[in-house]
């Protein structure tokens, strides 16, 4: 049985102290173990936006700021997009 792919959206707000760059790093448990899908600096005050593909319906993400955890979600899936839905019939 493969578990479910689905879509989640990350939100993060970078705290707007200080002048340096902060590394934001995102490690996302699904059900095929643990994964890093975001490392990058960023500049405070910023918004970091990012989608990630998870496998299971229990996804947590463990956020953290120049490597220290200040973060736990539990990952919400993106709804599926149905092009059928909302068609209107003639």
């Amino acid at each position: 049985f493969e578990p479910a792919n689905n879509t989640y959206h990350l939100k993060i707000a970078v705290p707007a102290k200080g002048e340096d760059q902060i590394l934001i790093r995102v490690d996302m448990m699904d059900d095929n173990g643990t994964r890093t899908v975001h490392e990058e600096a960023h500049a405070p005050g910023e918004t970091v936006e990012l989608d990630a593909d998870g496998a299971g319906d229990d996804v947590q993400f463990k956020i953290f700021f120049d490597n220290e955890l200040v973060k736990q979600v539990k990952g919400k899936p993106e709804p599926k997009s149905n092009p059928e839905a909302g068609a209107e019939t003639p």
